[in-house]
């Protein structure tokens, strides 16, 4: 990696100097390598129906990224200090989309009023599943506390690409063994970032297709859906958003509750019928915010919001009838395997999905357990009542969302996932 200095230039110099060092020694020195790589058509995402479809303007796929220089491959630092990443270090909900120039953040987001700025800091070449990968390691800052995030690198087609957040925490060490990731994680424990408590994990990453997947005690690929082989790269972490409902009071607003959606296209987002309550006119505005930043409110036409945005139609199920899961008719007659993805952007895991018995005409209780760690901040951050997330089924479609349980957990779980409404079968929009 270039030294922490070399991360403030812009990548047109360091490029030039490059080229300019290899002119110079041209005359004793062979330059070893292919041709460079050449640009590839941009990712598909699974729509609700499934079919693999550009990213909708309010949850764009990630830019795409520079290629490697020649000889340099997927690991060249030149290449991963210009990269857009699937999120920093997971102290966001939902995920931020962070692209870098010279190893530093573009744009520092503000989070709580405090700046927050991500910046790499390592790299090293790893092989998985028969494939040449990068391992880099974010460092994010936020006022006085730092946290660090550690990202896989692969090419698809012939682009570099951030595969995915497979670990984030105050450290990590992280090894290769018998065609895996192996993680041991230190991370902050409790709400209170200032909190001197300190949880440990271990698990395993694998590379299935073009996902990293998490592989925490009690799964393995057995846990995995073969289709999730077939998901083109990022697309796992499509369409997270979270809304925030905002409440007026003296004159000020306040955040009222926090709580996950999801974008299925360019056109709406579909959430479960129990944020009805939340988002009718008695709590205004409702902001959706996605992983690119936007901040969209949510209503029953689209009209711009000062200059950027749009107002969103919210598609809920209707209140008076229990809740078809897209997908999945509720009540499950058995337990499902599903991907569980945090909505900080830290790689999927497999999840088990059952249902409770649902009191006639009521909600069908969803049960989501995972062997992830459950601890709020590793989750999603102190908005939210526990770590929250999406389950999507095996063709990649999000069918819950909500806050999951640990995998040994007895009960019904706290809170539980809600079921996504059949956009076929809503037609009720929701918003003020």
């Amino acid at each position: 990696m270039p030294a922490a200095g070399a991360h403030r230039w812009g990548a047109g110099v360091r490029t030039g100097l490059v080229i300019g060092l290899v002119a110079l020694l041209s005359a004793c020195t062979t330059p070893s390598g292919g041709p460079a790589p050449g640009p590839t058509d941009g990712t598909g995402t699974p729509t609700a129906s499934g079919t693999p479809a550009p990213a909708p303007t309010q949850s764009p796929a990630p830019t795409p990224t520079p290629t490697a220089t020649p000889g340099g491959g997927v690991a060249d630092p030149l290449v991963l200090d210009e990269l857009t990443y699937l999120g920093a270090c997971g102290i966001e909900a939902p995920y931020r989309l962070t692209p870098m120039t010279g190893g530093r953040q573009v744009t520092p987001v503000s989070m709580g009023g405090t700046s927050r700025r991500a910046e790499v800091v390592s790299s090293r070449p790893v092989e998985l599943a028969g494939r040449q990968l990068a391992l880099v390691e974010l460092r994010c800052t936020s006022g006085l506390d730092a946290t660090r995030g550690w990202h896989l690198v692969g090419e698809e087609g012939r682009q570099v690409v951030d595969l995915g957040l497979v670990a984030a925490g105050s450290e990590a060490t992280i090894g290769v063994a018998e065609d895996r990731l192996v993680v041991q994680l230190t991370y902050p424990a409790g709400r209170d970032p200032q909190s001197p408590g300190r949880a440990k994990v271990a698990y395993r990453v694998a590379l299935v297709g073009s996902t990293p997947v998490r592989l925490f005690a009690g799964s393995d690929l057995g846990s995995v859906p073969a289709a999730v082989a077939q998901w083109p790269a990022q697309s796992w972490a499509y369409g997270l958003g979270t809304y925030d409902a905002l409440a007026l009071g003296g004159g000020e607003r306040s955040l009222q509750r926090q709580g996950p959606v999801v974008l299925d296209s360019a056109e709406r987002a579909l959430a479960p019928n129990s944020m009805a309550n939340d988002l009718y006119c008695s709590i205004d505005p409702a902001i959706v915010t996605t992983t690119d930043s936007s901040a969209i409110r949510v209503g029953d036409t689209r009209t711009p919001v000062d200059g950027g945005g749009a107002i969103l139609p919210l598609l809920t199920a209707a209140a008076t009838r229990p809740t078809s899961a897209a997908h999945w008719t509720l009540p499950l007659d058995g337990a499902k395997q599903g991907m569980l993805v945090p909505l900080n952007g830290l790689a999927p895991t497999p999840a088990l999905v059952t249902t409770t018995s649902p009191v006639p005409t009521a909600e069908p209780a969803v049960v989501v357990r995972s062997g992830a760690p459950v601890d709020s901040l590793l989750g999603d951050g102190a908005w939210f009542e526990g770590p929250t997330g999406v389950v999507r089924d095996a063709e990649g479609r999000v069918v819950l969302v909500g806050i999951w349980s640990p995998l040994d957990a007895t009960g019904p779980g706290t809170v539980g996932m809600r079921p996504l409404p059949d956009p076929a079968a809503t037609g009720e929009t929701y918003g003020c």
